[in-house]
């Protein structure tokens, strides 16, 4: 894996000019998929527990409850240091002529959404499994961080260029980039 030249990274504004309403969108349905399918799944799991007896945690079942706890919380970790390691690296190699730098860049910021997402949802996935095992609430918690990594941290057109400058070493905290014209 090559570290990125910091002669090939186009600044924020520069950045802002090539991203366009498509790809935006695009990173928005990607991670809208993924926590509609937690919301599948566990409208499934209610289904299929349907009338059983739900409680909080099942006596005969903690060793499920410890296992949800430490996949959630490590997850949420994970979560949180993967992108930031995978922003020092070039996700995709360049090639000669068919993407811009700034191209080679949206694909890295987008799959650190991806990979952010895709780690909680492993997780949420988790839970509604063992919930359908045990029947206990508890492991549905781990749906939280899910849900919690969205409303923090959806990808909206400010945040994506937010995220680019920080992994090119920009600030742009007094900064709005508008929508190109």
């Amino acid at each position: 894996m090559n570290e990125i030249s910091k002669k090939e990274q186009p600044d924020a504004a520069a950045f802002n000019q090539s991203l366009t309403q498509q790809k935006i969108m695009t990173l928005q349905a990607t991670v809208i998929a993924l926590i509609s399918s937690v919301l599948t799944l566990a409208g499934v799991a209610f289904f299929m527990v349907g009338s059983k007896e739900l409680s909080l945690l099942e006596d005969d079942g903690s060793e499920f409850a410890i296992i949800t706890l430490a996949v959630t919380l490590g997850a949420t970790i994970i979560s949180f240091v993967m992108p930031k390691y995978m922003s020092k690296i070039e996700t995709h190699p360049p090639q000669a002529s068919d993407s811009s730098p700034t191209d080679r860049a949206f694909a890295r910021i987008q799959s650190q959404y991806i990979v952010r997402f895709g780690i909680l949802e492993g997780a949420a996935v988790l839970g509604c499994v063992f919930f359908m095992i045990d029947t206990s609430i508890i492991h549905l918690f781990a749906i939280v961080p899910l849900f919690a990594g969205a409303a923090l941290g959806f990808p909206t057109r400010q945040r994506v260029i937010d995220t680019y400058a920080k992994s090119i070493g920009e600030t742009t905290a007094s900064t709005t980039y508008s929508t190109p014209h």
